[in-house]
């Protein structure tokens, strides 16, 4: 069975649907303006989506352009101008966490991050986000600092970084994204 999604890099198309899933996630969004710099104008900056699509194809071609309307439900990105790498964003729509998809765009911008050459990345997470930091410990995240007032409403963000070199870490990565590609795909068989 097809997967129901995909996560692909993101594109200037992409943008508008981003800003506005970013609006309705975070209390303190970035302005649009800022996935258009960093999307088409920031050649070290890494961004992706994930996105559902139609699994199967209708008879009728007609409906089947009607039907392929895709969807995007989570987005992440990485800047790698500068050692370490930084995770910039990291979001999902909130109907469709906990299920692992979070957890998957990360694998991603850490694979990619391991692919162009990283060896260490970092980012900022709310200090009551203990689901997000649950996820981050996981990929070895470890905090670094705390930002005190970090973000708009005053609240403090930690600062993580992960060492992600090394065969053990790249493995890690590869299993736990089948894992995650295997149970999306036995959920839609059931």
């Amino acid at each position: 069975m097809a997967s129901p999604y995909r996560i692909r890099p993101m594109k200037g198309g992409d943008i508008a649907a981003v800003s506005a899933l970013e609006q309705e996630i975070f209390r303190d969004p970035w302005p649009q303006t800022a996935y258009i710099q960093e999307v088409l104008f920031n050649s070290e900056a890494h961004y992706f989506v994930l996105e559902s699509r139609p699994v199967q194809r209708p008879a009728s071609r007609w409906l089947w352009k009607k039907r392929a309307s895709r969807r995007i439900y989570g987005f992440v990105g990485l800047r790698a101008n500068l050692e370490p790498g930084h995770i910039s964003t990291l979001a999902v729509h909130p109907a469709w966490r906990g299920h692992g998809w979070g957890e998957l765009l990360l694998i991603t911008v850490l694979a990619e991050a391991l692919e162009i050459g990283l060896t260490n990345v970092t980012l900022e997470v709310r200090a009551s986000n203990w689901i997000a930091q649950s996820l981050y410990r996981k990929y070895g995240f470890q905090v670094s600092e705390r930002k005190s007032h970090y973000y708009r409403d005053g609240e403090d963000a930690l600062l993580l970084i992960a060492d992600i070199t090394g065969a053990r870490y790249r493995e890690q990565l590869a299993t736990q994204r089948q894992r995650l590609r295997e149970k999306h795909v036995s959920v839609l068989a059931s």
